[in-house]
């Protein structure tokens, strides 16, 4: 392989895991995203698990209503009855969302991308009042 590409073996395997973890259907993948994994930076955000576990548990705990709002208005997705969150990143977070059609995982993005955890209860409310004016 020429040094700054990817082997044909490393694209079969990230699209794989992609697929496994829910993301897209394993072709769909391009090979120029996967490329970009080569230098992407780690996530500040997720560097600190435990402040998005605890974020992520105090919103479904706590905000259930805050994450079907949000789920509502910014997913895409609709008749969602009920929205789990799974996840959050710098970008934004996921959920699970149950619909008339059944479980769904959608995505809310944030209007701006944060660069840490510290900033979760801050962005959390600006994207749930976003989603209460629309």
């Amino acid at each position: 392989t020429e040094p700054g590409c990817i082997s044909d073996a490393m694209v079969s395997a990230q699209r794989r895991l992609c697929a496994l973890l829910g993301h897209v259907e394993a072709s769909m993948v391009p090979r120029c995203a996967l490329l970009e994994w080569r230098t992407v930076a780690a996530d500040p955000v997720v560097a600190d698990i435990e402040a998005v576990k605890r974020a992520v548990e105090h919103c479904n705990a706590d905000h259930a209503d805050a994450v079907l709002e949000m789920s509502r208005a910014f997913t895409g997705l609709s008749g969602i009855q009920k929205a789990v969150m799974l996840s959050i990143d710098q970008y934004g977070f996921d959920v699970l969302c149950e619909t008339r059609a059944g479980p769904m995982r959608g995505r809310v993005l944030f209007q701006k991308t944060i660069n840490s955890a510290s900033l979760l209860r801050e962005i959390m409310m600006e994207t749930t009042q976003l989603a209460r004016d629309k």
